[in-house]
């Protein structure tokens, strides 16, 4: 895999043109990509057929300044509307996600300035709306400042290697000519900023829904996140299963309890709304949140023969049974719940597990009594 690589379409001033470099060749020069994949319309393909000239220069080069490190990857597309924009686009993106397939990980350029005006179009689309991450669009000025017409590489008598040995821009103070337009940095920037404003949310749905400008390895974590912070937890653990990743997606042990795993997944999601500044949701699901903690703490103080004090329910709903407790422990439900109890029907709202333990405010001594009455403390689970 090369370090950096050119992705260009092949003009009229490619490679060389009036003893000055084409676009093509010029970029090569000052950026020195190892690996060129070129794009030829059934035109320059026909012309290379003819007369070799981008070998020719892919041979020049190596010899003269590349080191042998120059390799060129042609796409013969056969195309011969190359003014049709429809038709252009489809296998120039195909052959650009080749590219990026066989170098995932390397700076990739993108030559403006080469190929049809329908060509061009599509090579800026590619350089400011790419998922790749390192990708600069580049364009060349013309020598002499403006549009040129005469010296055409598609007329008669064309000789490349003649225009290669008399190339002006091999002298060593010859200008560079490339260049790199603000715009696509201020919309690469742009982007970035975006997606760096998302993640600080945590707003992972809308991450999601612009993933064509994330790189495509990265949008099955981005799907566990989303997953995950809705509280999806089967959808979070299927994705989780098709990553490879050097740190532990869950913080749980795999001995941990399901109930465990769930409790850490609420706490999770409520640090992630801490974190945003989201507080009122935050308040709203903080109560089931500690509900579900104290009624597992209680389990866990209870006396061996007493756990259904707390009835799980299909549902997910728990309720706290005062009426177990005053068959199995009388007199430390008649001590620490009794209370709490009868001031939850006189409001006419069902005692739980949460407001039991919040209001009686005496886990603790509940805790001394229970053990005192004999019973072990049945710590079952991981919670």
């Amino acid at each position: 895999m090369a370090e950096c690589v050119l992705f260009t379409c092949v003009g009229t001033s490619d490679p060389v043109r009036e003893m000055r470099d084409g676009s093509m060749l010029h970029i090569m020069r000052h950026y020195r990509p190892e690996k060129v994949y070129i794009f030829l319309s059934k035109e320059m393909e026909d012309f290379e057929k003819a007369d070799r000239r981008l070998e020719k220069t892919f041979c020049f080069v190596n010899e003269k300044w590349a080191d042998g490190t120059a390799e060129a990857v042609y796409e013969y597309s056969g195309l011969f509307n190359v003014a049709d924009m429809d038709a252009v686009a489809d296998p120039l993106f195909a052959f650009f996600e080749k590219m990026i397939r066989e170098n995932p990980d390397s700076r990739v350029l993108i030559n403006l300035s080469s190929g049809t005006p329908q060509m061009k179009t599509v090579l800026a689309q590619l350089a400011v709306s790419s998922r790749h991450g390192d990708i600069r669009g580049i364009q060349v000025a013309n020598p002499s400042g403006k549009s040129g017409k005469s010296g055409r590489t598609n007329e008669d008598g064309y000789d490349v290697q003649l225009e290669l040995e008399l190339n002006e821009d091999e002298a060593p103070d010859a200008p560079n000519r490339c260049s790199e337009p603000r715009l696509f940095a201020i919309q690469r920037d742009r982007a970035r900023a975006q997606i760096g404003s998302l993640l600080a949310r945590r707003d992972y749905r809308a991450l999601e829904a612009i993933g064509d400008q994330l790189p495509p390895d990265i949008l099955p974590l981005i799907r566990h996140l989303a997953a995950r912070n809705d509280l999806q937890t089967e959808e979070a653990y299927k994705l989780a299963r098709t990553l490879s990743l050097p740190f532990k997606l869950y913080p749980a042990k795999r001995a941990a309890g399901e109930e465990y795993r769930e409790l850490s997944e609420y706490y999770l999601l409520l640090r992630n709304l801490q974190l945003t500044g989201r507080y009122s949701e935050f308040v709203l699901r903080l109560n089931p949140f500690l509900t579900h903690l104290m009624a597992r703490q209680i389990e866990m103080s209870l006396p061996e023969g007493a756990e259904d004090v707390i009835e799980r329910r299909t549902d997910g709903r728990i309720k706290f049974r005062a009426d177990v407790l005053r068959r199995k422990l009388p007199a430390e439900a008649a001590e620490l719940v009794e209370p709490v109890c009868r001031r939850a029907a006189a409001s006419h709202s069902g005692p739980t597990a949460g407001t039991c333990a919040l209001h009686a405010g005496g886990l603790r001594e509940f805790e001394q009594h229970a053990a005192q009455s004999g019973g072990a403390s049945a710590a079952r689970g991981n919670g």
